[in-house]
């Protein structure tokens, strides 16, 4: 099955066409094949090539995906750009946060325009900001100007997956 798969992806891709369209392209490859076909169809995106991928591992799709479409019902309920730091559902970005005296340090950052939620996560904070109102780099200044020490700052990477399963649940919710 593998063979094949590779045989119709190359026989798919021979001409060069402007828009690329793959259903469950990793299905049946090894893993060393699967890591080939994601830096192929993320240097075919670079050189401009759309390419649309339905698949069910979600997880194969982060190294190449720039757009999430999701359809339930057959319905279109959700489109958009994914970006690997923002929690794209609610528009804000998740940043871990490591400081001393985690607890002490929460109402001080509570208090910053743009940051909707923080919580601690073993020791950790997780700090959801709205970019609009506050960037990473203004958080990281202010937190420093408050004398927070800082020892960790890192914007968190989105999982597809985990995106999925809110957007499908919100959606599921919203029709009750």
């Amino acid at each position: 099955r593998g063979m094949r798969q590779r045989v119709g992806i190359a026989q798919a891709i021979v001409h060069n066409p402007r828009v690329l369209l793959l259903d469950e392209p990793a299905s049946g490859l090894d893993p060393e094949a699967r890591h080939s076909l994601s830096q192929l169809l993320l240097e075919l995106r670079n050189n401009g090539m759309t390419i649309i991928v339905s698949s069910h591992i979600l997880a194969e799709l982060e190294d190449y995906s720039s757009v999430m479409l999701v359809i339930q019902d057959g319905k279109m309920i959700e489109h958009r750009l994914l970006n690997s730091a923002s929690t794209s559902t609610n528009n804000y970005t998740n940043i871990e946060v490591h400081v001393a005296n985690v607890t002490q340090q929460l109402s001080a950052i509570h208090l910053i325009n743009g940051v909707k939620e923080v919580q601690i996560i073993d020791h950790k904070l997780i700090i959801q900001l709205n970019e609009a109102l506050c960037t990473k780099h203004a958080l990281l200044q202010l937190l420093i100007a408050e004398n927070i020490a800082v020892e960790y700052f890192a914007v968190l990477k989105t999982n597809l997956q985990d995106e999925y399963i809110k957007t499908v649940a919100n959606y599921k919710n919203a029709q009750l």
